[in-house]
């Protein structure tokens, strides 16, 4: 006999998410890259290496690939939007500059 019970019975175990962690990652990935953490988004791109790496199907590998090559690619993107900032906003003199010469 089985039990029926009501979808809101508190005693019920929730349905289990089907997401992925890596899925998860990658959305944290994408929310540290938006806030402009880009050492967390580093941290959370290795973790998605890892895991990566340990996924052995070949159709896995095939379907992460092209996510962990675009996920580099914005990685380096801000990190040359960063670039450009600092030196807009704090310009290293050019040589000669501020010299004086005695006569």
């Amino acid at each position: 006999m089985s039990q029926n019970f009501p979808q809101n019975f508190p005693g019920r175990a929730r349905p289990r998410q089907s997401r992925r962690v890596s899925d998860k990652i990658f959305q944290a990935f994408h929310q540290a890259c938006d806030q402009g953490e880009i050492e967390v988004a580093k941290v959370l791109l290795y973790s998605l290496e890892v895991i990566a790496s340990q996924n052995v199907l070949p159709s896995d590998q095939r379907r992460n690939k092209p996510d962990l090559m675009a996920a580099h690619r914005k990685i380096w993107q801000l990190e040359q939007e960063a670039q450009l900032i600092r030196s807009l906003l704090n310009p290293s003199p050019e040589p000669g500059w501020g010299r004086t010469t005695k006569p």
